[in-house]
């Protein structure tokens, strides 16, 4: 009973590590998404008033 409580919790934290990792690279990729699209928008908006300050 105990070996199988222990495995039992063995598998339940692979699986929550295993959710964690996937959480952790879903928010490092939305981060970079964010961060790009910031920055997309920042170089657009700077471009356009550089061209028509020129």
């Amino acid at each position: 009973m105990y070996w199988f409580k222990v495995a039992y919790f063995a598998s339940c934290l692979q699986k929550y590590l295993k959710i964690k990792l996937i959480f952790k690279k879903a928010c490092k990729l939305l981060f970079y998404l964010i961060k790009f699209d910031c920055q997309s928008i920042f170089l657009r908006r700077s471009g356009f008033e550089f061209s028509v300050s020129k």
